[in-house]
């Protein structure tokens, strides 16, 4: 379960503590409900764990064969030959060398033999269809001479890097000992693991090409005109047939970067015996386009389930299972009457979703019925009014975030927390009333420092800011992601993103201290006798001391409303037609919804009269934006702002900054020179300027181009005790210091 900020404050136990304890109290509820398993999660965890420790201890090599988890199959490795339990997991009495291989042996989920062998490493703890093609990887690159050779770990990386080219399917490397060194099966049920579920995807297709291909080979022209002939070709046999199409994957990814069923046959090497030659390819088929057309169904229909995130893990490995089953019982059936043009292959989906597919499946969880069914999982968290922000050089050659530019919807989601790398989705009306549908929320693609699409180069941030209108805390959120290839487009890939970590900062209300650049300002009065003022406008102007107002009612009246000495206090002042100033208020301040309500007394027609004022703004691009802290213009007397450097000892030294007046940009602070505590260097030209994209916060640099300690921009705001503090790195070798730029009062 997600908890929602704005809700949890409102809750009777919190609404009333202080925020820091509401926020401790939050985090605390938060990471209990992420990383405790519910009681029947936990037993299945466990159930799962008391079946990976065969009897005989735990010294030497565990493993596990994964397909489903692989029950009664025959391990062999340089240190011996053992067999697997019933969840797969085998042991060997110490870490084997080199390739591992599994044969024979029964799928425990869709109850089938398995066919062929599969080979993995003592680097990782599974054996699988996935360690299996990054073996026959590896070995394709050593046939190439134009390819470097490649390691086992090198392969297994270039598997999962490469997993949206070759497959359709992202499987993200953050996860690969999820998929290596765990039955990744058993995590998508026992754990909730999303990425677990793109491993099964991955898995099946993997196994749906190497055995329904190596089922065809026997059937292919060549086969037919050999078997007449009273030869057989030794790599089509039911032994070696799925070794043979396995290595025919590992070439054609090697040689083009991608898997396409319709030609992996071209990558087949045999020998023929009509011709007493080594071959590869040119084998052909009565019907040679039965084969890549039924492949083609199978892997579209395996990478629309691994993308279904929005549905729990039980349905999703349910279909998927049930796809494997279908695959290696229907479909292996009709294959050879396909290719032989003699009949055709059923409706993958069709066949799957049959009663008599899904029943044949084993119990995938414990205590629960296999979901044949679409089931949501749980509610999916939230992101409205996203902002798009990710890395891009300017033409310096330095990177920073921009905000990018496409069309974005107002919202979008995902289900489960950052850890499981969930993957961002949309939603759209379902067919019925009430109903929503999600899919993955795919974006244009960008090349170099192009801003209307997504780079696959760098990570992006969606950036969110919501203000709760009871307390006025203002939430900013930072949700990570990891672009991938989504799906292929006309012209260029359709990028997804899967999430990768949640940033939340919070921030009290400010009080406001000044007028802003721009904006708009509402001004209106009453008065207790039932007088309104007129409709009155309001002109932003600069005074000595900072901005202030020029009031206009349209009775021809006059107003001016200008800074005080005191920090975020103002004036009312009157200006009559003959430019006489009279003073109406003084003391009044914005409060932190960026309004200013005071009051006065005249004299009306019935004696004293009270007037009530309430002058309102709202930022340029509409509602109601903050007016954020200032420098103060260098004519306020009686101010002025220290620098600070402290070292890590305490050490510190200290300097008067001079305020430099700029309305365009915002007032800004400069200091020649600043000694460094402890040290004969100095830090230069130093600058405290308003952030021009973080309204609220001011840039800090230092130091010129061949300065021993220097500081890049770095930005941070004013705290309410008027402080702008950061710890900054410094030197060759780097040491840590903090900068502090105070403002003070001197008097009142």
């Amino acid at each position: 379960m997600i908890l929602d900020w704005r809700k949890f404050i409102l809750r009777n136990d919190i609404k009333n503590l202080p925020l820091e304890e509401q926020r401790r109290r939050f985090l605390k509820e938060q990471l209990y409900n992420d990383n405790l398993l519910s009681e029947q999660k936990q037993k299945q965890y466990e159930f799962y764990m008391s079946q990976m420790q065969p009897k005989g201890g735990a010294s030497g090599f565990l493993g596990q064969g994964v397909d489903g988890p692989i029950a009664g199959a025959t391990v062999t490795s340089n240190v011996g030959t053992t067999t697997t339990n019933a969840v797969g997991v085998f042991k060997f009495p110490k870490k084997p060398s080199g390739p591992i291989t599994l044969t024979g042996g029964t799928d425990a989920i869709t109850g089938l033999p398995f066919e062929g062998e599969l080979i993995g490493y003592s680097e990782y703890k599974t054996i699988s269809p996935i360690t299996t093609f990054a073996h026959y990887l590896k070995e394709a690159s050593t046939e190439d001479p134009k390819t470097p050779t490649l390691t086992i770990d090198e392969a297994v990386t270039k598997t999962f890097v490469s997993s949206s080219d070759y497959f359709g399917i992202d499987l993200p490397i953050e996860n690969k000992d999820v998929i290596l060194q765990k039955d990744y099966v058993g995590e998508s049920i026992a754990n909730n693991n999303k990425v677990g579920i793109s491993a099964q995807a991955i898995t099946t297709q993997i196994e749906s090409i190497t055995e329904t291909v190596g089922v065809a080979l026997e059937g292919s022209v060549i086969a037919i005109k050999s078997r007449d002939k009273g030869d057989a070709i030794p790599q089509f046999s039911v032994r070696n047939r799925k070794r043979t199409v396995y290595a025919a994957l590992g070439r054609q990814v090697i040689e083009q970067g991608q898997i396409t069923p319709d030609t992996i046959t071209r990558d087949v090497v045999f020998y023929n015996p009509l011709n007493k030659r080594v071959e590869k390819g040119g084998i052909e088929f009565e019907n040679n386009t039965a084969l890549g057309t039924q492949l083609s169904a199978t892997i579209n229909e395996l990478t629309e389930l691994s993308k279904q995130e929005q549905y729990t893990n039980n349905y999703l490995t349910t279909r998927i299972q049930a796809v494997n089953r279908a695959q290696k019982t229907t479909i292996k059936e009709e294959t050879r009457a396909a290719v032989e043009n003699r009949g055709s292959f059923s409706n993958i989906n069709t066949v799957s979703t049959s009663r008599e597919v899904e029943d044949a499946l084993k119990q995938i969880e414990k205590d629960k019925a296999n979901e044949t069914t679409p089931v949501l999982d749980g509610t999916p968290v939230t992101i409205e009014r996203p902002q798009f922000w990710q890395l891009r050089k300017n033409k310096s050659g330095k990177e920073d975030y921009v905000q990018l530019e496409f069309t974005a919807d107002k919202a979008y989601y995902y289900f489960g927390t950052a850890k499981d790398l969930p993957i961002l989705m949309r939603a759209t009306p379902g067919k019925e009333p009430g109903v929503v549908d999600y899919s993955v929320a795919e974006f244009p693609y960008a090349v170099g420092s192009e801003i209307t699409g997504i780079s696959l180069d760098s990570p992006l941030q969606i950036r969110t800011e919501t203000t709760d209108e009871e307390t006025g805390i203002t939430t900013n959120t930072v949700n990570t992601f990891r672009p991938f290839v989504s799906s292929k487009g006309e012209e260029s890939p359709n990028i997804g993103l899967r999430l990768s970590s949640v940033s939340v900062t919070q921030e009290k209300p400010k009080p406001v201290t000044h007028i802003a650049d721009s904006g708009t300002y509402t001004p209106s009065f009453v008065t207790n006798e039932g007088g309104v003022s007129g409709k009155m406008t309001a002109e932003i102007i600069e005074t000595p001391g900072g901005n202030g107002l020029s009031i206009t009612d349209s009775l021809s009246l006059n107003y001016q409303l200008l800074p005080a000495k005191t920090q975020g206090e103002f004036r009312l002042d009157q200006i009559g037609k003959d430019k006489v100033t009279t003073q109406l208020a003084t003391g009044i301040k914005f409060d932190s919804n960026n309004v200013a309500t005071f009051s006065y007394t005249i004299k009306g027609l019935k004696g004293d009269a009270i007037v009530t004022w309430t002058i309102s703004y709202a930022a340029s691009g509409g509602g109601g934006g903050v007016a954020v802290d200032h420098i103060v213009s260098p004519y306020v007397t009686g101010v002025k702002y220290t620098f600070t450097i402290t070292d890590s000892k305490g050490a510190n030294t200290t300097a008067d900054m001079t305020i430099t007046s700029d309305l365009k940009a915002g007032n800004k602070l400069t200091l020649t020179q600043a000694n460094i505590p402890n040290n004969l260097n100095v830090l230069n030209n130093i600058q405290l300027q308003a952030d021009q994209l973080k309204i609220g916060n001011f840039s800090l640099t230092a130091g010129n181009e061949n300065d021993a300690f220097k500081i890049g921009e770095t930005s941070n705001s004013f705290n309410e005790s008027n402080i702008w503090e950061k710890s900054v790195v410094m030197g060759n070798p780097g040491v840590q210091y903090t900068i502090t730029i105070s403002y003070i009062t001197l008097r009142k």
